[in-house]
């Protein structure tokens, strides 16, 4: 229907399979293009609803279950779904710093918001306090997040003022913040490029680039935690404006700096590099066993996790997640709480401790012996 919007309708299940009167029916869907998306559910009383709200330009599975006196059936085979794309906003930050006595560069990060498919850039500028502006466009590259380009034959005593907006195939979005720089044959230097956190997983190698900006930059990089100069470790190289850092692993998780001088001036900026690693290897154990269930329990990095399932030829099946304090029972939208004998508790040995052999004649540490049993030991 729209970029946020979807239509569903569906077939009431056939008579006999209907298990008593129908009440209604629950559709259920999650963005699956999302990956903090959670299931929602919506009830409807008709064969067909609207669901709205949703997230723009993403893929929607969708699933509808009818519902009687006795509850929610089984829900049917998903479908998916895209809602459209929509304009995206506005670059995520922007920069534009004196190169010459006659250009400016600008910088720019993509949008935060895409809803949808980026297709290009385009970059304003215009003389400060007039009308007429000239704009650029810049073509979108897939998985590049951070752009730049240089504004020539600018006047050296003028101001300029610059914006840059991103579009779709829905059209242009919103325009960045307008930032104002004039050309300056005297530039500092200083980066264009973004510092921020970089995330990559372990074993593959990550590119950090300190794009400068003034006549005859000179770079320098150097890491937070004590270690020998980068130059000289082989898991680190400087190609040009990159420093290269081989097979990420938690030893060179750190912070990275990058200085720029020339002789009117210096700047740094700084990149958090985090190397990401799957999760450790949960440790699971049988707690219990029936005829037709098993209980299992696992530790999970970072909680420990309890499960109840049946065994196989069984269709139902209940988990429960054990946090620090009482066992909370995870269910769908819609599902209704399990009983609390379906919480699966590992057995403990509550039998009271065997009593120690009686010896006669024996006593214990610290009793009292009574008048007959001091005679005796006189």
């Amino acid at each position: 229907m729209s970029a946020q919007s979807v239509r569903v309708w569906w077939e009431p299940p056939p008579p006999a399979s209907r298990g008593g009167v129908l009440l209604g029916y629950e559709v259920l869907y999650e963005a699956v293009s999302e990956p903090d998306s959670r299931p929602e559910l919506r009830r409807a009383g008709g064969l067909e609803v609207a669901l709205a709200g949703l997230a723009r330009a993403a893929n929607y599975s969708l699933g509808v279950r009818a519902r009687t006196a006795a509850g929610p059936g089984p829900a049917s085979d998903p479908v998916y779904c895209a809602t459209h794309e929509d304009i995206p906003g506005a670059p995520a930050d922007i920069k534009a710093l004196a190169n010459s006595e006659d250009t400016v560069i600008v910088s720019w990060l993509t949008p935060t918001q895409k809803n949808g498919k980026i297709k290009h850039y385009t970059v304003y500028s215009r003389p400060q306090r007039t009308g007429q502006h000239s704009q650029l466009t810049v073509a979108h590259v897939e998985g590049q997040e951070e752009y730049h380009v240089e504004l020539r034959g600018l006047h050296e005593a003028q101001v300029y003022e610059v914006w840059v907006t991103a579009a779709t195939a829905a059209g242009e979005g919103e325009m960045s913040a307008v930032v104002a720089r004039k050309p300056n044959a005297r530039a500092p230097a200083t980066i264009w490029s973004f510092g921020r956190r970089v995330r990559g997983a372990a074993g593959r190698s990550v590119r950090l680039r300190c794009g400068a900006a003034g006549p005859a930059p000179a770079r320098a990089w150097a890491r937070r935690r004590p270690a020998p100069p980068l130059t000289a470790d082989p898991r680190f190289h400087v190609d040009g404006e990159y420093l290269v850092i081989f097979d990420l692993d938690r030893t060179v998780s750190d912070n990275y700096t990058c200085t720029v001088r020339n002789p009117y001036g210096s700047e740094r900026a700084t990149w958090e590099v985090l190397a990401l690693s799957p999760p450790a290897r949960p440790l699971l154990r049988l707690t219990h066993a029936a005829p037709a269930r098993l209980a299992l329990a696992w530790d999970a990095p970072g909680a420990a996790v309890s499960g109840e399932c049946q065994s196989p030829g069984h269709t139902r099946a209940r988990c429960c997640a054990s946090h620090t304090r009482r066992p909370r029972a995870w269910r769908s939208p819609g599902t209704r709480r399990a009983p609390p004998s379906a919480v699966s508790v590992s057995p403990r040995d509550t039998r009271a401790p065997a009593a120690a052999p009686h010896t006669r004649g024996a006593r214990a540490p610290g009793a009292r012996l009574g008048r007959a049993g001091r005679r005796r030991q006189r």
